[in-house]
């Protein structure tokens, strides 16, 4: 599954994997196949004209797309 989301700090994406088990009796374990893929668009923080900011928020949609 993927979480997507705006995002405006440059932080890479993170796997987020489902355990199964439970944590008092200490028999957790990763599920095998299971995850999350935390994928945020990077919103870009422009001073510029809003041209600009338009051709970088189009920039920056392509590369979102390039994970599916």
């Amino acid at each position: 599954a993927f979480y997507l989301y705006p995002e405006t700090d440059g932080s890479e994406d993170k796997e987020l994997i489902l355990n199964q088990g439970s944590s008092f009796e200490k028999n957790v374990s990763p599920r095998e196949g299971i995850s999350v893929i935390k994928h945020g668009l990077r919103i870009p923080e422009s001073n510029g004209t809003y041209k600009e900011f338009v051709d970088l928020i189009k920039t920056s949609e392509i590369e979102f797309q390039k994970i599916f």
